[in-house]
């Protein structure tokens, strides 16, 4: 049950086979922010959880947490740019597992690289836990993993950052 290929083994579609005219409107409730626009790119990182929640399908369908190689990232995000995509919408089951993991420094490589090729994204899955957030060994919110998922800023009139996420509670 579910697809427990390789991620790295995805070929990247062709500009040719697709039709981004249709992706010019947000999937979610919130609007796009000022200086974003379609088309929007949808796009994954990773595939599993490992939460466990006992509403959610993921651990049924998706066994077990695996991610995409950041050279393999980056070479999509190149052709979503060139495919003229500056929006995306993040589809991971939970791209926070990386912090589970303690791989925060994986997941901050990967939103790094979002902001540094100058996308606007949202995570639209749930991908976060809001406990991710908190360092327990301080005691206190992970500032420093707050700041690179949340900050945005503006680059050359287009809105760079992360402009949307749903927490599951």
């Amino acid at each position: 049950y579910g697809d427990h290929r390789d991620l790295h083994s995805f070929p990247t579609r062709r500009s040719s086979d697709l039709d981004i005219s249709l992706w010019d409107k947000p999937i979610e409730y919130w609007p796009l922010p000022k200086g974003a626009s379609g088309p929007i790119g949808f796009i994954e990182f990773s595939r599993g959880c490992l939460e466990n929640c006992g509403y959610c399908t993921t651990p049924i369908k998706n066994k077990g947490f695996r991610v995409e190689h950041i050279k393999s990232i980056e070479k999509r995000l190149d052709d979503y740019k060139k495919w003229g995509i500056n929006t995306l919408s993040i589809w991971d089951d939970n791209l926070g597992s990386l912090i589970k993991q303690g791989r925060e420094d994986e997941m901050i490589n990967i939103i790094n690289l979002l902001k540094d090729k100058g996308f606007a994204f949202e995570y639209s899955q749930g991908d976060m836990v809001i406990s991710y957030f908190w360092d327990e060994n301080k005691n206190q919110p992970n500032y420093k993993l707050i700041d690179r998922v949340f900050s945005t800023e503006e680059r050359n009139g287009r809105f760079v950052g992360n402009y949307g996420m749903y927490f599951p509670f």
